[in-house]
């Protein structure tokens, strides 16, 4: 795959010998890391397996930046595009299918799948105790229930002191910033409010089920993004809803103001706000009062009455131009507002919002969550950053909670970047605020005099960028997450989901394993490599050695670049790094590195001559995946992120472009992963973007030229692909979940069980040892798919004399569907489908080709035979839905 890479070494040039950037850490770094931090902070237990933050480790906005960047250009898609909607639209049509099918089950936990070409179980690895992002929260005073939606769209449910997280909704993915709860007069119970895009959506059964909210007048596209919900604790629970939104007239981008006062199912638009930004309107309703305010650009305050708007004040005392956030406190007889501007100045009304004062900055820029002020006290502001700090004296001068490094010492002070700041009061009056983060979610109730994780166990979410597991033992897994570091865990074989050990703290992509599967490699974003030369044992908590990826044009945005083993070495201790130069300059260029097996390990890097950025067919592509064939070391294949694809057959003196895509255009592919046939030298795939072209091809010539395979793929991103031993089937980790293709039917098909979360998947990987397909997801954990049951391809089958080509599709069906059939027998057989009790629902002659509609056939499984002169020739087990 792209993840696999290997070349020709002899045939480099420009070799230099490095040793990892640990080296110089350790000389220059280690000192203020390790003596004078302790200065400021006493040592304390350090979290999972007694390991520290990484030096230098990234918190900063450029590596925020880093990441946003990489998202679009692995999502690249044509102008125009809106690749969210994409798949938000297609992942409710996979949710919906997906619980028809649930309906069906029969209480077995081996499931049907791709036609009835696959059997398998899935079962949820892990990890369990190394939460990823929680994005937004809600708490439910009367059933004393916290509400979260992670950052991957699934919803949970726990206890306030961290106990009982339980998976509601993992597959009708929600907004991740929108979350409110409240009873409403025409409903018995609780609702909840969420949101799907941008418009609104309520459930009443504790987010299994959901239904859309009605807008009056509706978007006009699905461009834009949901603000913020305020709802009032009047007789009718008003609901007021701010949406950025495309309008038709004057086909601009505007904020709309929507009301709805029966429980969220129908909302009215109210107000059109001018404002071109989404954050350039800010509303703030306190709480516990009928009252709502809306900012508008720093320029005029209006009060919200029933459905309209009252102009408070017109304001010349606040900075204009910039972003804004309004909060404050309700007191008995006083209002006392505050507004963020630009994301650090904090400005004060004691009046009313009639004049403004400036109080001062926040120690950093405030992302999205920004600045919320104490329903309990009117001079205690909160904001959150990478960090969260506090201000008890109106925003006058503040303190941080703790510093994010500070989490590796006591898993109770807050983790790094603050996702979401919410005050709450249980129904005896305690108030606490819950505190959102990447790392799960914390209590307060000492306004951040101190904190507690209560994300420590059983908070499943996740967000992996890579999952590998060791083929010699198959124990083994090790992972790279999202704002969690490496980790791993020596349970891969046993019963999930299972607890990880994070070995280092921060963002680590792509992994590699290299001298047979001893050594180790990891990737911290911009292709800084740690090198791990462990033998049959735990990782040492250092890497070895390590090495980081220098010149100007790194690709994949300096975030996870592309990385390869080298498939025709296996025993070699070399890897492939994709973009760069090792003469810290310009070009994109293909680099093998070789890590020494004795102290200090030092590591050698090769580079290639060609340059792939000058060569590619913009003049602008970087690397964006590599794969070396298993076949032949000479031959190796590279793509680029403008979707030129190069190959070379001499060990890379030579390189070839590909002379094109058959079918729809590849121009705006970006392809993720090269994946070479380890039983067909001339075979091989590539994937990725499909939002534009289709995202699957496949090359019968050793990439000269490539034919689409995307029948019954959605256009997303296929990130990663795998095979089955035998290559009768291609596993896909996509955006919408783990799909799998049916090579001797040309055609795709969703993997979603009853429990698998539809979730972005990341990688995946086919272990043959344990006939286990194992996929990572952004949000869910990992997840694997233990296969019992793949079908004989109907050529292989009629060569064995075991069937006789045989096709009974599609599977599963529609209870008032057609069931087509198609037979190599040359004479009539008979077709019968008969219930699991072995009553015959259907029968019919069938002579070669044929159809039977299934009008009365009841939702089910079933079995279909078909027989040849009284003898049963093919036999298999049929899903109606």
């Amino acid at each position: 795959m792209a993840r696999y890479l290997y070349p020709k070494f002899f045939t480099m040039h420009n070799k230099t010998s490095a040793l990892l950037f640990f080296t110089a850490l350790l000389a220059a770094g280690a000192y203020y890391f390790f003596v004078e931090k302790q200065a400021l902070a006493p040592p304390r237990p350090t979290p999972t397996n007694g390991k520290n933050y990484r030096e230098g480790q990234d918190e900063s906005e450029s590596s925020r930046n880093a990441h946003k960047a990489w998202m679009e250009l692995i999502h690249r898609a044509a102008p125009g595009t809106d690749w969210r909607e994409m798949d938000r639209l297609a992942a409710r049509q996979l949710a919906q299918q997906r619980s028809r099918l649930t309906a069906l089950r029969d209480g077995r936990s081996v499931e049907i799948f791709a036609n009835g070409n696959l059997e398998g179980e899935w079962r949820e690895r892990g990890s369990r105790n190394q939460a990823g992002s929680m994005r937004t929260v809600e708490y439910v005073p009367a059933l004393n229930k916290i509400f979260g939606i992670a950052d991957g769209g699934s919803l949970w449910k726990g206890n306030p002191d961290g106990s009982g997280w339980t998976i509601l909704n993992d597959d009708f993915l929600l907004h991740p910033e929108i979350l409110e709860a409240f009873y409403p007069t025409n409903t018995s119970g609780m609702r909840l409010i969420g949101a799907s895009g941008k418009s609104l959506i309520f459930s009443d059964d504790e987010g299994q089920t959901w239904s859309d909210a009605t807008f009056t007048p509706g978007f006009y596209d699905g461009w834009g993004s949901p603000m913020s919900v305020a709802i009032l604790p009047d007789s009718t629970h008003t609901i007021y809803y701010l949406a950025h939104t495309w309008d038709a007239t004057p086909w601009a981008p505007r904020v709309w103001l929507y009301r709805s006062t029966d429980g969220g199912q129908n909302f009215q638009r109210i107000h059109v706000f001018d404002a071109n930004d989404n954050d350039r309107v800010s509303m703030w309703a306190p709480a516990g009062t009928t009252e709502a305010y809306i900012l508008d650009r720093s320029e005029r305050l209006y009060g919200i009455a029933g459905d309209s708007l009252q102009l408070l004040h017109d304001i010349t005392t606040l900075p204009t131009g910039g972003s804004i956030m309004l909060t404050g406190h309700r007191g008995d007889s006083t209002l006392t507002l505050y507004t963020l501007f630009d994301g650090h100045e904090v400005h004060n009304s004691a009046d009313g919002g009639a004049t403004w004062t400036y109080q001062g900055d926040t120690p950093a820029s405030a992302w999205g969550v920004g600045m919320v002020c104490s329903p309990n006290d009117p001079d205690k502001l909160f904001m959150g950053a990478v960090n969260c700090s506090y201000s008890y004296n109106g925003g006058v001068t503040w303190e941080l909670a703790n510093e994010w490094w500070e989490y590796y010492g006591q898993l109770d002070l807050l983790h790094a970047d603050i996702m979401d700041l919410r005050f709450f009061e249980k129904n005896d009056g305690t108030p606490f605020l819950l505190i959102a983060n990447h790392g799960g979610l914390h209590i307060s109730f000492d306004d951040l005099a101190t904190s507690q994780n209560i994300g420590l166990q059983g908070m499943n979410i996740s967000q992996y960028y890579d999952v590998l597991t060791n083929p010699d033992m198959p124990n083994f897994i090790y992972a790279g997450a999202q704002d969690q570091g490496w980790q791993w865990t020596t349970q891969g074989t046993g019963d999930g989901p299972v607890d990880f050990q994070q070995q280092w703290s921060g963002d680590y992509g792509q992994m590699l394993l290299s001298r047979n599967n001893q050594s180790l490699w990891v990737q911290y974003p911009g292709g800084v490599m740690g090198y791990y030369n462990f033998p049959a044992t735990l990782p040492n908590p250092w890497p070895d050695s390590g090495w980081d990826l220098p010149g100007s044009d790194k690709p994949a945005a300096g975030w996870i670049v592309p990385t390869a083993n080298l498939e025709a070495f296996p025993g070699g201790n070399t890897v492939f790094i994709g973009g760069g130069n090792i003469q810290d300059g310009p070009g994109s260029y293909l680099i093998a590195l070789s890590a020494s097996t004795v102290p200090p390990y030092t590591i050698e890097t090769t580079q290639y001559d060609f340059d792939f950025k000058a060569n590619s067919n913009s003049g602008e592509g970087l690397i964006s995946a590599i794969e070396q064939s298993a076949f032949d070391a000479d031959r190796i294949y590279v793509a680029t992120s403008d979707g030129t694809f190069f190959h070379t057959s001499d060990g890379g003196t030579n390189w070839e472009k590909s002379t094109g895509f058959t079918g729809p255009t590849s121009s705006w592919i970006y392809t993720t992963c090269i994946l070479s046939s380890k039983i067909n030298p001339s075979v091989l795939w590539i994937s990725g973007s499909g939002y534009s072209n289709p995202p699957v091809y496949r090359s019968d010539d050793g990439g000269q030229t490539f034919t689409p395979i995307s029948s019954g793929l959605p256009g997303t991103l296929v990130q990663e692909l795998a095979a089955n031993p035998d290559e009768t089937l291609l596993f896909a980790a996509t955006t919408l979940g783990p799909f799998v293709y049916v090579t001797w039917e040309d055609q795709w098909y969703p993997l979603l069980g009853e429990q698998t979360p539809l979730q972005w998947n990341t990688s995946v990987e086919y272990i043959a040892t344990e006939d286990v397909v194992r996929f990572a997801t952004f949000g869910r954990g990992i997840w694997d798919l233990a296969v019992t049951y793949v079908a004989e391809p109907p050529v292989a089958a009629l060569e064995a004399g075991a069937k006789t080509g045989v096709k009974v599709w599609p599977n599963p069906v529609q209870r008032d569907g057609t069931l087509n059939i198609a037979t190599a027998i040359h004479r009539p057989v008979v077709f019968t489908l008969s219930g699991l009790d072995g009553k015959i629902v259907k029968k019919a002659l069938v002579n070669q080709s044929g159809s039977i509609a299934l009008g009365g056939v009841p939702a089910g499984v079933y079995v279909y035979t078909v027989a040849d002169a009284g003898n049963a020739v093919a036999s298999e087990k049929v899903v109606v839905w």
